[in-house]
């Protein structure tokens, strides 16, 4: 033991006149190894920790299934008075939640901020054990019906506009012109799921659910389907998801059908069904599958760091060889040797360790910053004692690792009568097959990742670039909401006219349209006919616009026309659809002056003009019975739609033309002091917004390629030099004898591919081996194509050509006495 110690202060000693060897390895080594605990700690969170639920196996989402003629038409959507329905399912639920949210602006607060409120019923707070950090949720007495004026807010909220304040209780939100009382603040460990399936950033403010917007028609309106509204609900002890969905489906579809009769009692061909989602794949969806290659990719990236190290480790075995045969002459074994040696590399790996734990602290924020909107559970992310265990595991693991593969390159024999030759003719070599197996291992890991990352890269751009189907540049979404209760259909006509009529003399406003939609928003999808007795009806986004929507929004008009102002005004049976629709309805044939039927119509429309597809992001598709709806979208002629509170413009403002918010608010004041603007949005900043994802995603993709190209290089340089230098005195005699140095550095290049090419060959078996494993979990994220793949081996074979050529480079453009000399 004490010889040991004694080993490790030497270790010490030494490695403090070795600090660009200690800085090498502590930091490509300590990067990796940080990266690769903060992978596996979010891994761990996503694979094997329970949700911060009780009883999450029985938490589910109960989800609203729209049909027409058993065609799914809208899934996770609910009206008012069904998500009631579900909700008081006592036989089958031991509890429930209604919950619906809404963007609101707090009136009495000084920034008039625009914050997300989610109008809840008080067991939303039970189900989720929502942590509090100030006062209390919502109780009882604050239940349906009770019309308590309370509110909850978020940790943030409390930050953002209460500056923390401890005397936030008793505070007052003004909301729709109705004050609500703070009771409580929820904990920053308050982990929220989102159980929409549209845009949702997270709840500013809870407030208890009958005050949510809509007049007494939409509460009570079965047809009013929104995927805003929804039920989460923990199942009772004795029954299981399929006997619930059996039950609770039944009794919905009849309630539903009993409501859905039109006058003359013409029943319409929908019903409505319910489906349940566990909470863990709500909140999981697929992520795992990304958790799971991000660790492929951090774990190949430490194997790589790892060849890199254990190159040095062997360069710095060399170096030490008068130390060693010093050790040996005076009686150490092989033993002892390997002792010396670990006991330099757990000094080296200490300093390992410590750079990874701040790596890994420091990923935690990145990851929270870069990807808190698709990947679950980043606020629970902390270092534990569990990972920081595992980090000096795997410290250690390396260290003896290396140790012994450094150990097994000294030959004792040697070492014993080196000190009779004074190290000449008996110095440490690496074996050639030592040497050639760090090539073929770097060439293998780096060619599978850069033929992975690229693969993704190209996935992620091919997305980013593409055209979604109209102009983004100077094109603005403006949405407000009216305050003011119940219109009828002409004055909420006039409503909308007047708007567009103060949008239209705004000096920076070009163009201006109504739309009951904006693009990247769809909010109503249904089934359409070719006629009424159809057997395949085709799903699709439906959309009311004005005249000159598609004008403004410079989407390319493939057939016919558009609208006519007195066709809108008189809401005309026509129609207009995208390319994809036409195709689908009817193809190989013109669809112009042919009929469809919509959903909730009976009558038929005429099409009248086809327009280009739109081809929106991931982020926000829309797909059906996998139909993409977004594609298949149908116009028709009108203003509004009757039980909407919300009004949508499209405008497009002139060149280089900034439109300022509150210029909006003072305009739409004068318009109707019960207009509340809610949102100005510019086409462009909302692209950036859908396409974050994928601009992360190519982002880190590129810069983990680069990095992997960056320690592939080194390592195969630094396996190369090695090479070169063995073969000095045979490059030198060749020049002394008149050789070419051109041809000198071919056949040196020559002699290093045979590993290089190995290596790259592993790489393409390996990669088709696990690409035909793991296909049916991958394919979302990269696909086996050409391009990558070519631009893969461009890259490996580009590496390794720098590699291999800058040792015999400095070689050659030296006189011949240079290298013989060495």
């Amino acid at each position: 033991m004490n010889y040991f110690v004694r080993e490790l202060k030497f270790a010490l000693n030494t490695l403090l006149q070795a600090k660009s060897f200690v800085l090498a390895v502590v930091v490509t080594l300590g990067v990796s190894l940080g990266a690769f605990i903060c992978i596996a700690v979010l891994g761990n969170l996503v694979f094997l920790e329970p949700l911060p639920y009780p009883e999450q196996q029985r938490l589910h989402l109960v989800k609203g299934i729209l049909k027409n003629n058993g065609n799914t038409v809208m899934a996770n959507v609910n009206s008012f008075p069904s998500a009631r329905e579900i909700y008081g399912r006592e036989a089958e639920f031991e509890e429930a939640a209604l919950l619906t949210f809404e963007t609101h602006q707090l009136e009495n607060h000084p920034q008039l901020p625009i914050v997300m409120t989610t109008f809840v019923s008080p067991e939303y707070f039970t189900l989720l054990d929502a942590p509090m950090a100030v006062g209390r949720a919502l109780a009882d007495s604050d239940g349906l019906d009770s019309f308590n004026p309370v509110a909850i807010i978020s940790h943030q909220t409390w930050q953002q506009y209460f500056r923390g304040s401890p005397d936030v209780i008793g505070e007052t939100l003004q909301v729709d012109e109705r004050s609500f009382r703070i009771v409580g603040v929820t904990s920053e460990r308050f982990s929220e799921p989102n159980f929409f399936n549209v845009e949702f950033a997270g709840t500013d403010v809870w407030l208890p659910w009958n005050f949510h917007s809509g007049d007494e028609q939409a509460r009570n309106d079965w047809g009013s389907i929104t995927p805003t509204t929804t039920v989460v609900a923990r199942l009772g002890q004795n029954v299981t998801p399929p006997q619930v969905t059996q039950t609770v489906s039944d009794g919905l579809n009849r309630a539903f059908l009993d409501n859905m009769v039109m006058p003359g009692g013409q029943q319409l061909p929908f019903s409505m069904s319910v489906e349940l989602t566990p909470i863990e794949e709500v909140i999981l969806g697929d992520s795992r599958s990304t958790v799971t290659l991000l660790f492929a990719g951090a774990l190949t990236l430490l194997l790589i760091s790892a060849s890199n190290v254990m190159n040095l480790m062997l360069s710095r075995t060399i170096q030490k060889q008068r130390q060693l045969t010093i050790k040996a002459v005076v009686g150490a074994n092989r033993r002892h040797l390997f002792q010396a040696i670990l006991a330099e590399n757990l000094v080296l790996m200490a300093g390992v360790s410590l750079l990874a734990i701040v790596v890994a602290s420091y990923g935690f924020g990145a990851l929270r910053d870069m990807a808190s909107d698709y990947l679950p559970r980043l606020g629970e992310l902390s270092l534990n004692g569990r990972f920081v265990f595992l980090t000096l595991i795997l410290a250690l693991l390396l260290a003896l690792f290396f140790s012994y593969v450094s150990t097994r390159i000294v030959d004792y024999k040697k070492l014993q009568s080196g000190i009779q030759s004074s190290g000449k003719g008996g110095g440490l070599q690496i074996s050639a097959t030592v040497r050639a197996a760090l090539i073929v291992t770097q060439v293998c890991l780096v060619g599978l990742l850069i033929a992975a990352n690229l693969s993704v890269l190209k996935g992620a751009t091919d997305v980013m670039f593409r055209s979604v189907g109209f102009e983004t540049e100077n094109l603005s979404y403006f949405g407000l909401n009216f305050r003011g209760g119940d219109l009828s259909v002409e004055a909420r006509e006039q409503l909308t006219l007047n708007i567009r009529d103060a949008l239209a003399r705004q000096p920076q406003v070009e163009m201006v349209a109504a739309s009951t939609s904006e693009p990247t928003r769809p909010s109503n999808g249904g089934t359409v006919l070719r006629f009424s007795d159809d057997k395949n009806p085709t799903n699709a986004v439906m959309q009311f616009v004005s005249s000159n929507y598609f004008g403004v929004m410079q989407q390319a008009m493939v057939q016919g026309r558009g609208f006519t102002a007195d066709e809108v005004r008189d809401s005309a049976p026509l129609a207009i659809v995208t390319r994809s629709l036409a195709n689908r309805m009817y193809p190989g044939e013109s669809p112009l002056n042919k009929s469809l039927i919509q959903s909730m119509s009976t009558e038929p429309y005429t099409i009248v003009g086809v327009v280009e597809d739109l081809v929106m992001p991931p982020a926000v598709a829309n797909v059906v019975d996998g139909i993409d709806m977004n594609r298949q979208a149908l116009y028709m002629p009108g203003l509004s739609v009757p039980t909407e509170t919300e009004f949508k413009y499209m405008l497009r403002t002139k060149p280089n033309q900034e439109l300022p918010f509150r210029q909006l608010l003072s305009a739409m004041s004068e318009v109707d002091p019960n207009l509340e603007p809610w949102i100005l949005e510019t086409a462009e900043e909302r692209s950036r917004e859908l396409l974050a994802y994928e601009s992360m995603v190519a982002k880190s993709t590129l810069a983990l390629t680069l990095l992997s190209m960056l320690l592939a290089g080194v390592g195969i340089y630094g396996v190369l030099n090695y090479n070169t230098q063995l073969r000095r005195f045979e490059i030198g005699t060749r020049m002394s004898l008149g050789a070419n140095p051109a041809n000198i550095v071919k056949l040196i290049m020559l002699s290093n591919t045979k590993p290089v090419l190995l290596g790259f060959v592993a790489s393409i078996v390996i990669g088709i081996a696990i690409y035909s494993v793991a296909r049916q979990h991958i394919d979302n994220y990269m696909n086996l194509e050409a391009l990558p793949l070519v631009a893969a081996a461009a890259s490996i074979l580009l590496v390794a050509a720098i590699a291999s050529y800058l040792p015999i480079h400095a070689i050659v453009r030296k006189w011949p006495i240079h290298a013989l000399r060495g």
